[in-house]
């Protein structure tokens, strides 16, 4: 048998010679089937597509986070944030002027949550993992 040795990913190969490889055209070659389906099975299958896609448009670009007000002990503002997979809440209402303090209650081991940051305080905090780490 004679062919071309050429060069591939997985190494050297042997290759027909090009007069050797078959090319069907016309009504030799077989021809897509078209599947007859029911109406209603698409209709279902295009809604329910339309549906997911909508409800994912709504959660990721239109959904607002319901925001937690602090509460107010003595002088302080307290607030318990619990760690886990992000954080919950997400967003936070206080009143301006007077001191806060955060408690984030860590319960995932992930890496990317070991440390809070507040740049524009300057603060950075790491927060051991099962523990209740305040902030001031």
């Amino acid at each position: 048998m004679s062919g071309t040795l050429t060069v591939g990913n997985a190494g050297w190969m042997v290759a027909p010679p090009p007069a050797a490889i078959a090319v069907t055209t016309g009504s030799d070659a077989a021809p897509f089937r078209a599947v007859a389906q029911p109406v209603w099975a698409k209709t279902t299958v295009t809604g329910a597509g339309l549906v997911l896609i909508g409800w994912e448009l709504w959660w990721f670009l239109v959904r607002r986070a319901k925001p937690q007000t602090a509460a107010i002990a003595e002088t302080w503002q307290e607030l318990t944030i619990t760690v886990d997979g992000g954080y919950q809440p997400s967003h936070v209402v206080v009143q301006a002027g007077q001191p806060l303090r955060l408690h984030f209650d860590r319960r995932d081991p992930n890496h990317c949550l070991d440390e809070v940051r507040f740049p524009d305080f300057q603060i950075a905090q790491h927060l051991p993992n099962n523990q209740v780490t305040a902030i001031e």
